[in-house]
């Protein structure tokens, strides 16, 4: 791994979501999708988090800011930390069209 990337970290807990979304999007029909989508976001966030999706809070006494990303179908949600060049994940999401 290069030095000029960042670390991506996640909870145990984001870890066993994850494979719940992947069945889910099994169940639904779109795991090339959810893959490409979170491949494509592991990407973004070991090379330019705070380039990637939208700010939103910024945690001064963390050193973090919080952001969120839509790739389709999938939605991320993270912090960073610059300096320590450690993003991690909080949330990710499976988000299907709505049926009419």
């Amino acid at each position: 791994m290069s030095s000029d990337r960042y670390q991506v970290s996640m909870s145990r807990k984001v870890a066993e979501e994850i494979e719940v979304l992947f069945e889910d999007a099994a169940r639904h029909g779109v795991t090339d999708d959810a893959l490409a989508a979170y491949q494509t976001a592991l990407d973004q966030l070991e090379t330019n988090p705070m380039g990637y999706g939208e700010a939103r809070e910024n945690l001064p006494a963390m050193s973090v800011r919080t952001r969120i990303a839509f790739e389709r179908p999938l939605v991320i949600r993270f912090g960073v930390h610059e300096s320590g060049r450690i993003v991690w994940l909080q949330s990710v999401r499976l988000r299907l069209p709505r049926r009419r």
